[in-house]
């Protein structure tokens, strides 16, 4: 009896044991120590993007497996390189180890990003896969670059300024939520619902159906609108003849076009005092021939005789100059802020250079360039070029500049003047599209930096 009581109380006693045992194991945890790292399905750098993980971020370690963890944050279980997490508590964490055949690479470095700026090289990504897409599009007219989609969120997701896990939110959107696709950069897709366009990581949604026509098939179908249309203008064109006579350039520098208005392609330009031969007339147009070309002129950008050059001329000699200057710029900036403002609404994308979506420099770049003018893709480049304009002699069309937003250094963003204080611009602040903004209060008189003249 005595040795049957001692075993009851040896197994009592060691089943407490296990219970106190088994209550002391702790979780192992680990700490995020790059300012941002990818949660992944598979231990693997090329499995898809279960979520975004920033610096400092604490996590649950349920396993390690050859150079991964397997984790748990906020809700969700995937895996990420040991090499980025620091491990603070090993806990009881069960060790696997892959045969040679299932055995997977550490995951790139790429993912720590040791530039003080990850915006900057989200934006280079962007562009690169953007620069892939037009090279394909030139070569094969009719293949098909990236439909648009119609797609809804599996799970509650994050949508951001840009492509890169750390960069500022948006809004946060709720599971359920439907939105349209516009385009995809690795694991992102770029989307707009009823109030904001942003990125989303892939991992958020579920089926995605294409639509029917594709953005290709759009901008096709829209240069072929443009085209008829001009045609049928050209077609009701009216001219009458006048007596032939030579007139002369009474400006700076004027464009001589296609068709008697500004929006016909300019075909030559010529100079002050360059001379032409008036051989038709339609209504404020001259129809004109020079060098050979047959093309039209503005009336008021020609005089009957040769401009004054000399610098000896009276004060009233210089304001008129000066007059017939802007009142040909005048006429120019006009039709190109008209033209402009016909894209009011259209979404911003960071790289987008028309006629579906801009960014800042991308809409400047598309307005001019159907003006006959060729810019450079960026903000900065575009500062460089034409001629300086003091901020109290803007006219319609000029180029306005503003400040970094966040450094407050250097050209961060651009625009073009359309008077009254006012310009039209690619916004990536509020209703992320092509809007009208005030340049003489708030953020952007804070952050005008300077114009430049280019018609």
């Amino acid at each position: 009896m005595k040795i049957a009581k001692q075993l009851v109380i040896g197994g009592i006693a060691l089943s407490c044991a296990t219970i106190i045992g088994t209550g002391s194991v702790k979780a192992a945890t680990a700490i995020v120590n790059v300012e941002s790292l990818y949660l992944r399905e598979e231990a693997s750098a090329d499995s898809d993007v279960v979520d975004g993980l920033i610096e400092k971020q604490q996590l649950e370690v349920l396993e390690k497996l050859d150079g991964w963890y397997k984790v748990k944050a906020d809700g969700e279980i995937g895996y990420v390189s040991a090499q980025y997490v620091t491990l603070e508590d090993d806990g009881n964490v069960e060790e696997k180890v892959n045969t040679p055949e299932e055995k997977n690479e550490p995951e790139a470095k790429e993912e720590k990003q040791e530039e003080p700026k990850q915006e900057e090289k989200a934006k280079e990504e962007v562009k690169q896969e953007e620069n892939k897409e037009i090279k394909a599009t030139s070569t094969n007219k009719s293949s098909v670059e990236f439909k648009i989609k119609e797609a809804t969120l599996e799970k509650d997701a994050k949508a951001y300024i840009l492509p890169l896990i750390n960069s500022s939110i948006l809004k946060n959107l709720s599971r359920g939520t439907s939105v349209t696709i516009y385009d995809e950069v690795n694991n992102w897709y770029y989307i707009q619902d009823d109030e904001i366009s942003g990125w989303v990581l892939k991992s958020a949604f579920g089926e995605v159906v294409e639509q029917t026509q594709t953005q290709t098939q759009e901008q096709e179908q829209k240069q072929e609108e443009t085209t008829t249309k001009q045609e049928e203008v050209k077609n009701e064109i009216q001219e009458n003849e006048v007596e032939r006579k030579t007139m002369y350039v009474n400006s700076v520098s004027i464009y001589v076009r296609s068709g008697p208005g500004t929006d016909y392609e300019d075909i030559d330009s010529l100079e002050l005092n360059n001379t032409v031969e008036v051989i038709a007339e339609s209504g404020d147009w001259y129809k004109v021939e020079v060098a050979g070309k047959t093309g039209y002129i503005a009336k008021t950008l020609l005089s009957d005789s040769e401009q004054e050059t000399t610098s000896r001329g009276s004060e009233e000699r210089k304001v008129q100059e000066q007059t017939t200057s802007a009142t040909s710029y005048s006429s120019e900036g006009e039709a190109l802020v008209a033209f402009a403002k016909e894209y009011l609404g259209c979404p911003y994308v960071y790289g987008g250079s028309g006629p579906d979506s801009f960014d800042c420099s991308g809409f400047t770049m598309f307005v001019y360039k159907n003006f006959g003018v060729d810019l450079v893709h960026g903000a900065t480049s575009q500062s460089r070029v034409g001629e300086y304009v003091a901020k109290e002699d803007l006219m319609p069309g000029d180029l306005v500049f503003f400040k970094d937003y966040e450094t407050m250094e250097g050209i961060g963003h651009v625009g073009i003047y359309i008077g009254d204080g006012d310009f039209i611009h690619a916004s990536s602040g509020s209703g992320y599209c092509v809007k009208i903004s005030t340049l003489l209060s708030g953020s952007y008189d804070t952050r005008y930096e300077t114009a430049r003249r280019i018609l």
